[in-house]
């Protein structure tokens, strides 16, 4: 066993201790856990009873991992699609032609299979107010394109695990 297994091990299991000792602090069943490195979302999942987990740009698709007898779904949230401070830096008015012109492309591509487009916000970005109408004004493109579906996470997970066993 060389330096760098043992090393991911200690790892692991000190954050298996942080999560045991976050699980006993809440009664409620967790449906999520967002872990930078895959290999302790396998760790957690059965430690936290998940249903998915998420890194940022993982995969385009979201995939099933077998974790002992459980499945859990691991779900990018930023591929295919943006995070708002991908478009800030290009300015409200090219970052909103930008993330419409991505929308459709993934939209025409799911005609022939399952795709998920995502825009990840966070408060001291979009929460400002050019952000804010640029969020809005993608929202109204979306709706306007017909049946588009606006799920959780856990519905996604749900879906890809009913669809693995077809």
């Amino acid at each position: 066993m060389g330096h760098e297994r043992i090393s991911a091990d200690v790892h692991v299991a000190r954050r298996r201790t942080v999560l045991s000792r976050q699980n006993r602090r809440s009664d409620r069943k967790r449906h999520r856990q967002q872990s930078p490195r895959l290999s302790i979302a396998w760790s957690a999942a059965d430690a936290l009873h998940t249903l998915w987990t998420s890194d940022y740009v993982d995969s385009d698709f979201p995939y099933v991992i077998a974790s002992n007898d459980r499945r859990i779904v691991a779900i990018s949230y930023a591929t295919p699609g943006y995070t708002d401070g991908d478009l800030s830096s290009r300015g409200i008015i090219q970052g909103l032609a930008e993330i419409k012109y991505a929308f459709d492309a993934t939209l025409e591509e799911s005609k022939r299979h399952p795709m998920k487009f995502c825009y990840a916000i966070h408060p001291h970005v979009s929460g400002t107010v050019g952000m804010a109408r640029l969020l809005d004004d993608f929202l109204a493109h979306v709706r306007s394109r017909g049946e588009v579906w606006f799920p959780t996470c856990s519905d996604i997970a749900e879906f890809w695990l009913a669809g693995v066993d077809q």
